[in-house]
Formats: C-alpha cells, sequence, structure tokens
C-alpha cells in the first residue's frame, strides 16, 4: 500500500512538472535511435556461402537508423547498397587488390566521415569516424574491430579513448571488440555498454552456440538506452545486436571536423613528422683542408602547403628552390605486410645566380620513434647522384645518421636538441679526394 501512495506521488508530481514548464518540454525534441553491429564474416555465412540477401532481409525486418558492420571487403560494398540508406566504409587492411575492413549504413545525412588506423601488431586495424544529422540533431558514430592480443587491444583502446577525447557531444561507439565488456582491459572505459546498463546479459559468438559477449554498442552520457538484445540469425558466426537510445541531451553539439592529432607524431626536429611542413633556418660551418668555411646556409618556408619556398647559400652561390610535398600512409598500401610507416616524398626545382637549373626528389620514411631513412635523387647538367641516409634515434635528444652516394661520398653525424625547435649536428664526410669535418644548427619555427 506504501509503494502504491509513492508511485501515485510521483505521477502527480511529474504530471504538475510537465503543465508548469510546457514551453521547454515543447523545445527539446525526442530522438530515438536504433543501432545494428554486425561482424559481417567476410560475406558468408557458416556454410561459406554469401550472406548479402539475408543481410538485406534483416534489414528489411528490424529497420534500425545506423547499421555498424565490420569483416567488410571492399568488393562486397556493391552488394551493400540497402535502398533507403546512405553507406561509408573505411578499410584496414590493405593490398592492391584486396582491401578489407569496416562499413556503415544509414537512413540519415552524413555530415562528415573519416578512418583513423589503430595501434595494431597483427592485422592492421582501425576505427571509422561518422557524424549524422538525424533532422537537426547530430552525434558521432564509431565503428571499430579490435585485434586479438591484449598488448594491442589495451593499445587500440587507448587510442579510442583519445580520438573520442576530442569529439564533442553525443558519441555511440559499436563494433567487433574480441572482449566481454566486463574484462579488465575495459575497466574505468569512458562509455558505457548498453546490455550492462539495460541488465540484459547476453552472448553473441560463436552464433551456433554463444558463448561470449564479444560484440558492443557503448554510448556517451547523453544517452539513455533502453533495450539491447541479440538477433537470432544464422547469417554470421556472429549474432548482430541491436539497441535502441534516446538522446536525453539533445541540441547545441557541434558535428564539423574535428582536428585530430596522428597518434605516429610524436614531434621531434630529429625524426621529423611526416606531413609537418615548419619554417625552418639552417647554418654549417665546414673545415675544409684546415680551413673554416661558412658552408650552407638556407631559410625554408611553408607558402600553402603542400608547395614551399627555399632560398640558400652554397659554396659562394645562392640558389631559390620551389618545393612540392607528397605525403603517403604506407598502411594505405602494404598493411597486411606489416608496414606501419609513412612517407613524405619531396620534389625540389633548384636555381642559382650563376644560371644552372636542377631538380631533386627526396623520399623520407619514418619507420617509427626511432627509425627513419632518406632517399634523395638529384639530376642536372650532370649525371643524376643518388643518396642515401639512415637515421636512428638512440635516445630521444640524440641521432646517429649515416649517409652514402653514388660519388663515393660517406658521411656520419651525430645530432642533439635541447628543446623541440633546435637541432645541433656534428658531422665527417669523406670521399675519394678530401675529408671534412662540419658543424651546423637548425631552428625551426
Amino acid at each position: 500500500m506504501l509503494r502504491l501512495k509513492n508511485y501515485l506521488k510521483l505521477a502527480v508530481f511529474l504530471f504538475l512538472l510537465q503543465i508548469a514548464t510546457p514551453s521547454q518540454a515543447m523545445n527539446v525534441p525526442s530522438l530515438t535511435v536504433k543501432i545494428m553491429t554486425l561482424n559481417l564474416h567476410n560475406g558468408k555465412d557458416m556454410a561459406k556461402q554469401p550472406n548479402f540477401a539475408r543481410l538485406n532481409q534483416l534489414i528489411a525486418t528490424e529497420q534500425p537508423d545506423i547499421i555498424a558492420l565490420q569483416e567488410v571487403q571492399n568488393k562486397h560494398l556493391s552488394r551493400l547498397q540497402v535502398p533507403g540508406y546512405r553507406m561509408i566504409s573505411g578499410p584496414n587492411a590493405n593490398y592492391a587488390f584486396f582491401r578489407f575492413g569496416n562499413a556503415l549504413l544509414t537512413r540519415h545525412r552524413i555530415i562528415y566521415h573519416r578512418h583513423h588506423y589503430l595501434p595494431s601488431r597483427r592485422e592492421q586495424r582501425g576505427v571509422d569516424e561518422v557524424a549524422l544529422d538525424l533532422g537537426g540533431q547530430s552525434l558521432r558514430v564509431l565503428n571499430t574491430h579490435l585485434g586479438l592480443g591484449h598488448k594491442e587491444q589495451r593499445q587500440q583502446i587507448e587510442e579510442l579513448i583519445r580520438i573520442g577525447s576530442y569529439l564533442p557531444g553525443p558519441v555511440l561507439l559499436t563494433g567487433d571488440f574480441n572482449l566481454e565488456p566486463s574484462h579488465w582491459l575495459l575497466e574505468g572505459f569512458v562509455f558505457q555498454e548498453v546490455s550492462m546498463a539495460v541488465g540484459n546479459s547476453y552472448k553473441t559468438f560463436p552464433a551456433w552456440n554463444p558463448a561470449y559477449q564479444i560484440d558492443h554498442i557503448w554510448y556517451s552520457p547523453h544517452f539513455l538506452p533502453l533495450q539491447a538484445q541479440p538477433v537470432a540469425w544464422d547469417g554470421s558466426d556472429h549474432l548482430p545486436v541491436i539497441a535502441t537510445l534516446t538522446l536525453v541531451e539533445p541540441g547545441g553539439y557541434n558535428a564539423e571536423l574535428v582536428a585530430i592529432p596522428d597518434l605516429l607524431l610524436a614531434h621531434n626536429p630529429l625524426l621529423p613528422d611526416i606531413g609537418v611542413y615548419p619554417s625552418r633556418l639552417e647554418v654549417a660551418l665546414t673545415v675544409d683542408q684546415s680551413q673554416l668555411n661558412f658552408h650552407t646556409g638556407s631559410l625554408e618556408i611553408p607558402l600553402l602547403q603542400p608547395l614551399g619556398f627555399k632560398v640558400g647559400y652554397h659554396r659562394k652561390t645562392t640558389e631559390l628552390a620551389l618545393t612540392y610535398h607528397h605525403n603517403i600512409d604506407l598502411r594505405d598500401y602494404f598493411s597486411l605486410a606489416g608496414i606501419r610507416s609513412k612517407a613524405e616524398w619531396n620534389l625540389s626545382i633548384f636555381g642559382n645566380n650563376k644560371g644552372d637549373f636542377w631538380v631533386e626528389w627526396s623520399q623520407y620514411y619514418r619507420w617509427n620513434d626511432r627509425w627513419g631513412n632518406k632517399l634523395t635523387v638529384t639530376g642536372g647538367a650532370d649525371k643524376p647522384d643518388l643518396a642515401f641516409e639512415q637515421i636512428f634515434l638512440p635516445t630521444t635528444q640524440t641521432r646517429i645518421i649515416v649517409g652514402y652516394d653514388t660519388d663515393s661520398h660517406w658521411q656520419a653525424g651525430l645530432a642533439y636538441t635541447p628543446d623541440q625547435q633546435q637541432v645541433w649536428q656534428v658531422s665527417y664526410s669523406k670521399d675519394d679526394l678530401a675529408k671534412s669535418y662540419q658543424l651546423g644548427w637548425e631552428y625551426r619555427f
């Protein structure tokens, strides 16, 4: 009897609150989102037969607003053209004729989408970030597929947290985590998992005898989950999971593209970042045949990226150059081969006050925070010259560099940086005719 009275009091209170503030209630539109996540098993069911027709039937039956898929090949995208849905894809594993990753279908307008690679040790993994406009309300969906090893899973979860920290407003995170939501790696995760919130414990893998819940839907505090459950379906080795959530903090969020610093960039002038073109001033003094000479001075300024301008002084000659930079993420082409680096190709057209012109093409590869290579080809009136440099950082403030070119000229140098802008370097070089010592200083601004 006491409990009934309490319910009646609560109902009266809510009714009075609603009629007391009608304008406020009318200004907050109700928004409910139905989202599904599914590992598509590379487009095959357990009998290794195509599952796209059954997927279309599943979508027609459930009518979700958002469908997050994992294990999707690029060649399958044409079979995922569902009437009434827009689609984006983000391949993680790439070869020239094989691209494999995630895809997302939605009924709503896509504001933007982009792909982020996740730290990976085995197969390359990634996360797709999609901003949606749901009738004037905006939200972001992150769709991912984590790796299998705990070390890479921890790094991938940390990267998801880092990416999420840059995204204001409502966020839904979906995917195949290869972890149960109660796993210790997910303790203190910044998002909430729908099944844990609604108190509906279920399993999703393997589909024929589910024993693990590894397919997740997570949400930011802007949402209130209403329900979540798997769907009985034999089209994959995973069961699809569908959740319904209400946006309890609508409006006022900017869904424009937010700059997120690249995880591979750990700024250090000793090992230049790919795609970062600071202005730089370089000065070098040379001891050549017991004489001290002002050897080289140059100033390089980015104009309108990827274009730049360089003016220099080299052995009593003034030089001018127009430079062009092109960035390549090698994971876009060779991730299945375990290559995780980035490359920067630079093309420079030089001229000097003596009327000479030549072209320089350099390729710089940054493999990690310790190693880098540079290959330079110079062509002009003389025969082409090919130079190779190996860069290694034993510590974050010291660099060892060894180089060799086709003119039998080699050099070795040691550099030190006291901060994020200056580099001091001493080097020794030798060819068939002479040897020299050089002291150089570089400042980046």
